[in-house]
């Protein structure tokens, strides 16, 4: 009997820590990783449907991102998303056919330096060097596109357009140490054009 609670126990804790554990999210991921839906599942295991989507997953457990978007509660999800998380991505898959799939990737990053979360907008260079950290060299993509908008208030963002393996990526690097990449397969800029995206450049 001691030893069935024991056993009992070491289940349950096991499950425990398996539940809250995060997964690893790569800020950049190749056109094979986007149509691969086991890849997809293994950086945001979290099915998260949006309207108008077949499919959609996220990084984030339900329950947070619930309490997170619930306005009516007076619990603040984001600081448990941005000091534990670090980073929230979704991907969303839209069936038109059985040939036809559309992909796209929505990610937000807080950047962090030992333990600190950067409270300034990363250079180009520091930019750089966060994807060499992640094990993306310079030579594995190509910025195609780069310019600065000011806003009110003297705050400025700076808008890349990154081609990397396959994908395009439109990433803006804020204050604060944040940066959001939404990333399309390279074959699909026609048709996301075709819904009002702008992509400044095209190989």
């Amino acid at each position: 009997m001691f030893k069935f609670i024991i056993k009992s126990c070491f289940i349950i804790l096991f499950a425990t820590s398996c539940n809250s554990s995060k997964t690893e999210v790569s800020f950049l991921v190749t056109s094979n990783y986007l149509k691969d839906l086991d890849s997809i599942k293994k950086q945001t295991p979290y099915n998260s449907l949006n309207k108008g989507w077949n499919q959609a997953y996220s990084n984030l457990p339900i329950k947070l991102r619930e309490k997170r978007d619930n306005r009516k509660t007076i619990y603040n999800a984001w600081d448990e998303i941005v000091e534990k998380y670090k980073i929230e991505s979704n991907v969303e898959i839209d069936t038109i056919s059985k040939s036809e799939i559309r992909i796209r990737r929505n990610l937000t990053k807080w950047v962090y330096d030992n333990g600190k979360r950067v409270n300034k907008r990363l250079s180009l260079a520091e930019f750089k060097k966060l994807l060499s950290n992640e094990g993306i060299q310079p030579s594995s993509y190509k910025i195609l596109f780069e310019s600065e908008q000011l806003w009110s208030g003297g705050l400025k963002s700076t808008f890349l357009e990154l081609y990397y393996k396959g994908t395009v990526n439109k990433i803006r690097i804020d204050e604060k140490g944040t940066i959001s990449n939404t990333t399309f397969l390279i074959s699909q800029i026609p048709y996301w054009k075709s819904t009002g995206h702008q992509f400044p450049t095209k190989e």
